[in-house]
């Protein structure tokens, strides 16, 4: 629920293709590709329960600053 055929083809494409996949996933890899609060229910709906979402530092692109 709450999964369409945009956030799907996001899952999609980031190999989350399944149940099982969605079940192993990290929280903080489906609340970067999807956001909070769906991340949060598509993990209740698989059965899992999810308190706290952590808060995790984006892997990519640093800002130009560092490069000084």
């Amino acid at each position: 629920e709450g999964i369409g055929r945009v956030r799907a083809r996001i899952l999609f494409n980031n190999r989350i293709r399944d149940v099982g996949d969605v079940k192993s996933a990290n929280i903080a890899t489906l609340k970067h590709l999807l956001g909070d609060k769906i991340a949060i229910s598509l993990k209740k709906q698989v059965g899992e329960d999810v308190g706290e979402v952590p808060i995790s530092k984006r892997k990519g692109q640093v800002s130009l600053k560092k490069f000084e």
